[in-house]
């Protein structure tokens, strides 16, 4: 008998590996940091209404994970101290952040990674937090 659970379990296996996954919904948005404050047409309150519209499952930011902690305030990517933080106290939003310090360096063009508004379907990116 436990020799033909094993063997049923094992012919099913196939099947339960080849299970669809959704794919993940990403919506990726691309930030101005400190022009927001002279940019009318995507200002930090648009930035703020677009990813509260977007209603994101995690937030996924261009920020090393002590400053994530820390919360320092920034010259460059005031959208941070100005959108992201007060949203994700609002909202309890996951995070998940990245960096580029520890990287190696790459050209301007590749390094401006933007800050992302992630609707996820069902699984966790590795290392954000959780709610």
């Amino acid at each position: 008998m436990f020799r033909r659970f094993l063997l049923v379990l094992a012919m099913a296996l196939p099947v339960l590996a080849a299970a669809k996954v959704p794919p993940a919904e990403v919506a990726v948005l691309a930030t101005l940091h400190q022009l927001h404050a002279t940019t009318p047409a995507y200002s930090f309150e648009t930035l703020g209404q677009v990813i509260e519209r977007l209603q994101p499952e995690v937030l996924c930011v261009e920020l090393q994970p002590d400053d994530l902690q820390r919360r320092p305030a920034e010259t460059t990517k005031q959208e941070s101290t100005r959108v992201v933080y007060p949203l994700i106290a609002r909202h309890h939003y996951p995070i998940s952040a990245y960096g580029s310090r520890n990287r190696p360096r790459r050209s301007r063009a590749t390094a401006m990674a933007p800050t992302s508004a992630c609707r996820r379907t069902g699984r966790r990116p590795h290392g954000s937090t959780t709610r």
